[in-house]
C-alpha cells in the first residue's frame, strides 16, 4: 500500500489481536528495519490501551519495554532489526513493518520462531519497494503462487494500480 493509507493501523488491529485473542500466552513482536519504524504499530497498541480504562486493568505498559498481560501470560514487545537477535523466539504474532527495506533473514527467523506455535503467524506490510527490495520480491512470488492456490498457509493481498497507468490517475 503506498504511503499514509493505513497501513500502521490495520497492523496496530491486528497487534492487539494477537495481544488479547489469537492465542494463550501471546508473544507478539514489532519487527522493521529500524526500532523507531517498529515503535510506531506498538505505541499505537499501547495508545489504546493506555486511553482505555478496562484495558488498563488488564495490561501493565511501559515506554518501549514491552506490554504484558496482568490476567494471564502473555507481552508485546519490539525487537531489533537484526536476524540473530531474533532466532528462538516462539512467535505468536509478529508485525514486521518496512518489509521492502529489510533482509531476508530477519523474515525467515520470524517464519521459523512461529512453527512453534500451533497458529503463529508473521503479517509483513510495507510500500513498493525497488530492484534492491530481494525479500519483497521473493514475497511477491510466494503470493502470487498462493493465489494460484500453491500455498495455502501464505495470505496474500495487494494494493496497486494498474500497470501503466498514469500516476495522477485517481481511479487507478
Amino acid at each position: 500500500m503506498a504511503r499514509q493509507n493505513g497501513k500502521s493501523e490495520l497492523a496496530q488491529v491486528f497487534g492487539f489481536y494477537g495481544l488479547m485473542m489469537h492465542e494463550a500466552g501471546p508473544y507478539v513482536l514489532s519487527l522493521a528495519s529500524n526500532a523507531d519504524q517498529a515503535t510506531i504499530i506498538y505505541n499505537r497498541v499501547k495508545f489504546t490501551i493506555d486511553n482505555n480504562p478496562e484495558l488498563k486493568r488488564r495490561f501493565k505498559t511501559t515506554g518501549t519495554r514491552g506490554i504484558t498481560r496482568l490476567d494471564r501470560p502473555g507481552v508485546y514487545k519490539v525487537k531489533p532489526a537484526k536476524a540473530d537477535a531474533l532466532q528462538g523466539i516462539p512467535v505468536t504474532c509478529c508485525l514486521f513493518d518496512e518489509v521492502h527495506l529489510c533482509p531476508s533473514d530477519m523474515w525467515s527467523a520470524m517464519v521459523l520462531g512461529t512453527t512453534a506455535k500451533a497458529d503463529g503467524f508473521v503479517l509483513g506490510i510495507t510500500t513498493a519497494g525497488d530492484d534492491d527490495s530481494e525479500l519483497l520480491k521473493s514475497l511477491y512470488t510466494q503470493g502470487r503462487a498462493a493465489v494460484e492456490g500453491q500455498n495455502e498457509r501464505f495470505g496474500f493481498f495487494l494494493w496497486e494500480a494498474p500497470e501503466g497507468c498514469a500516476v495522477d490517475d485517481p481511479e487507478a
